[in-house]
Order: structure tokens, then sequence, then C-alpha cells
């Protein structure tokens, strides 16, 4: 490990040169593994490298840390790495990184695909969006049985935008579905499952309010209230920056409801991609009584019933 003097003559000579020149982003990521990441006074050391003289985000630094830190495992399980960091761009690497959390072998067999092939980084996020799209078709759940008092339904509303997992998470990652895919779905598939005295639950974003109504429209349910999910922290947004998600309560005949004093308002912190916080189905659980129905779930879950689970291996009969 450098020492702190000579920490400093290093970075303060070597990224000053790799930021006038050609941005080489795999030697800024190593100058950003290198500098310690201990807390001294409430800010470390990497964040005051980012701030100090070199108007650098520090989550772009981090991105170029993580980059190179992907990089430096490819390199202890392949011959080809210095191949593949010459002929395909920092980007090419950054696409696959998040894939390399669950699997390592399956992020190297996208960057020799991207090189067969000579994908552009546009044709590579394409291509890694259409296995995900496959790896969740193979893995769904198997069609409900029976018949359900409680539906929760978390819809992959087509925002028509490309998924990118460092800059661009208002897509969804799963595949989305248009409206009349949705109404086909629910008809061919759902419908037939619902009870006569029914709760429902709809997630919907700012974006698609208008359309989650009409949705509740042709199924013949009420809506009755807006549950609003605050985040607690802001994320990203075109007009506001959104922290918020809403659940639209809507009811079908005289379904059991054990009303007590919640409320309108649900705070909890966002966890990973589309998934909502557990604090919800407590909430739900507390309130509505009868068999439950998880259409588009993230998970398996005790007491429920998960359709079209994004859960590899997930989906099944859990009530």
């Amino acid at each position: 490990m450098l020492s702190n003097e000579e920490l400093r003559k290093y970075i303060s000579e070597k990224d000053k040169l790799l930021l006038e020149q050609n941005k080489d982003y795999w030697a800024l990521g190593e100058l950003a593994f290198k500098v310690e990441i201990k807390k001294t006074k409430g800010e470390s050391k990497f964040e005051k490298w980012c701030k100090e003289g070199r108007k650098i985000e520090v989550n772009t630094a981090r991105r170029w840390k993580a980059v190179y830190n992907y990089g430096q495992r490819v390199i202890e399980v392949v011959d080809d790495f210095n191949s593949l960091k010459d002929n395909l761009s920092f980007e090419h690497f950054a696409c696959v990184r998040g894939i390399a959390k669950k699997d390592l072998n399956k992020s190297i067999k996208f960057l020799r695909l991207s090189l067969e092939r000579n994908y552009t980084v546009k044709e590579l996020r394409k291509e890694i969006r259409n296995m995900e799209i496959q790896d969740l078709l193979a893995n769904i759940s198997k069609l409900p049985e029976g018949i359900f008092q409680i539906v929760v339904i978390d819809p992959p509303w087509k925002y028509g935008t490309e998924y990118n997992e460092d800059s661009r998470r208002v897509a969804s990652k799963y595949g989305e579905m248009s409206i009349e895919d949705i109404k086909k779905e629910w008809k061919e598939k759902i419908q037939e499952h619902i009870d006569s005295n029914c709760v429902l639950w709809l997630w919907v974003t700012n974006a698609f309010i208008h359309e989650a109504y009409h949705l509740l429209e042709e199924w013949k349910f009420e809506p009755k209230t807006i549950l609003t999910w605050d985040k607690v922290r802001m994320g990203i947004g075109v007009w506001l920056r959104g922290q918020t998600e809403h659940c639209i309560m809507a009811v079908k005949g005289k379904p059991l409801i054990n009303l007590t004093n919640e409320t309108t308002l649900l705070r909890a912190k966002a966890t990973t991609h589309s998934t909502k916080p557990e604090e919800f189905y407590k909430l739900v659980d507390k309130l509505c009584i009868g068999r439950k129905l998880d259409w588009f779930a993230t998970k398996n879950r005790k007491g429920w019933v998960s359709y079209g689970t994004l859960e590899k291996n997930g989906g099944g009969n859990n009530d």
C-alpha cells in the first residue's frame, strides 16, 4: 500500500495527465482503487480525491473503480484479458459487470460474444436484456390454481426506454408489457381465479396513473383509496425526481377486511429494482382476509401464491 505522501504525488501527477488526454478509464479506475476509503471526519479520502481540483462526481469515480475491480476478477480466470481489453471499450465491461455479481463466467461469455460479433455497447445491452427476459420466461411460475380473495399486481409498465444498470433504470429490467398485453394476460390467465368478493392492490408509477384506472374499470373493480410509498430517498425523474410510488386499493363485491388505523402513507426504504417493501405485504396480511395472489412478484413469499415471479426457480404455491 502506498503511503499517503506517495499516494498524493502518484495521483496528482498521473490523473492530471490522464484527464488532459483521452480518458483512460482503466487507469482512472486503478487510481480510484488505490485511494483508501477510510472515513475521516465524516468524509472519505476517496470523496476528497474526487473533489479536490478534479471535478469528478463521486459516483462516477466509484463506477470506474467497480469496473476496474471487475477486470481484476476476469484476469484471474482468463488468458485473453488483454485481447478483450484492447478490442472492447471500457463501457462493454461496465455493461456486463452486473451479471458477474451472480455469474462471472456468463459475464465473460458476453464479452467474448461482443468481440466475436463486433457488438456496439447498445447491441450488447440489447443482447443482455434479451437473455434476462428469456431467463424470466424459463423460470416463470405455473398458472395459479384456485380462487383468490386478495390480489397484488405490480405490472411492468411500458416506458419504451432502454434499461441500463448504471445510468438508466427507469425502464423495467425484466421486459415491459403494453396495456393491451396486461389486459390479455388478465383475461386469459387471471380472471377466472378472482373471487366475486376481492381486494385488488394495483401498483402504479406517476406516468401510468391514468391507465391504471382504466384497467380497474375494465376489470370491474371499484377504487377506494391510494396508498403512497415514500421511498425515503429521491430517485430519478425527467420533470421532478421521484421519491414515491402509488398502490391503488380497489374492491369487487364485499370482501372481508380487517380495518384498523392504517394510513395512506407507507414510509420504507427502497431496495432492489422493482421490489416492493416488506412493510407493504405485512400491511396487506394485516388488513385482508383470504387467499393471496402476487402477480408479477419479485420473490416467493410464505402465505402467498406467486405468479410471474422474477425470482430464479420461483413461483408456485407457497400458501
